[in-house]
């Protein structure tokens, strides 16, 4: 499968998969990245790790009782205030960490209006770290990126 391929693939199951199963979803990725946030939060001493885990344990809770909106706009507001700017830090642990915030911001923007285009960018945050992760300090061809095992193991993970 190449990158194209993939993408019309994911496009198609994120749209799909109905509030229950897209929160599930967004959950899974955050959790999975929020590692790459406490690594640059102790490197970089910059952050607040908390509000990342406060994000994603409401979203957990509006599984089993109804969250306010005003309230989940608001928690929205703190992960993006420790969201790092790659203008300020420019290596892959900050974007690691950004693509954090960005998975556990849109879980969030799922919560208010259920679209599926928050899914998207949850799930194409965690396909980006594979790939910087797999790039590391080289270029690789877009099919070299294809064909890496962990980039297959991402796009199987999603």
């Amino acid at each position: 499968m190449n990158y194209h391929n993939f993408i019309s693939i994911f496009k198609n199951q994120v749209y799909n998969l109905g509030p229950g199963k897209g929160l599930d979803f967004a959950l899974k990725i955050s959790k999975e990245l929020l590692p790459e946030y406490l690594i640059f939060f102790h490197v970089h001493e910059w952050g607040n790790p908390e509000f990342l885990k406060d994000a994603i344990l409401l979203c957990e809770q509006s599984k089993v009782s109804p969250i306010n909106e005003a309230e989940i706009a608001a928690m929205a507001v703190k992960v993006e205030e420790v969201t790092p700017h790659m203008d300020d830090y420019g290596d892959l642990i900050a974007s690691y960490a950004l693509n954090a915030c960005i998975a556990v911001y849109y879980s969030l923007q799922f919560l208010i209006d259920n679209n599926p285009s928050h899914l998207y960018n949850v799930g194409i945050s965690y396909t980006d770290t594979i790939d910087f992760k797999v790039q590391g300090e080289e270029t690789l061809t877009e099919d070299e990126i294809a064909a890496h095992p962990d980039m297959i193991n991402a796009w199987e993970f999603i």
